[in-house]
């Protein structure tokens, strides 16, 4: 190659990191949503770990993450035990 093709080449420019969302964070944001809209009103009882993992098809980490989010958040209010659950908060 000579000096000349060298001239034509396109030095790569940095593309930069990339953010990619966890999906406890992206399943937090869209129950969130559900919430704020009212889809799930105060007091209404959200799906279960288990139903949330069979609509979603996330593992059951990162739904136990999604929902102390939004605990954390005082989205929710989680009731442990058999006949506990999330139950939505606003």
């Amino acid at each position: 190659m000579d000096a000349s093709s060298d001239a034509n080449v396109l030095e790569p420019q940095a593309v930069g990191r990339i953010e990619v969302p966890k999906a406890s964070d992206l399943l937090a944001s869209r129950l969130r949503e559900q919430i704020l809209s009212g889809a799930f009103g105060e007091g209404q009882p959200l799906p279960t770990e288990r139903a949330l993992g069979i609509q979603t098809g996330l593992g059951r980490s990162s739904i136990r993450e999604a929902l102390r989010i939004l605990e954390n958040q005082g989205f929710i209010t989680v009731r442990p035990g058999r006949n506990g659950g999330s139950i939505a908060r606003r």
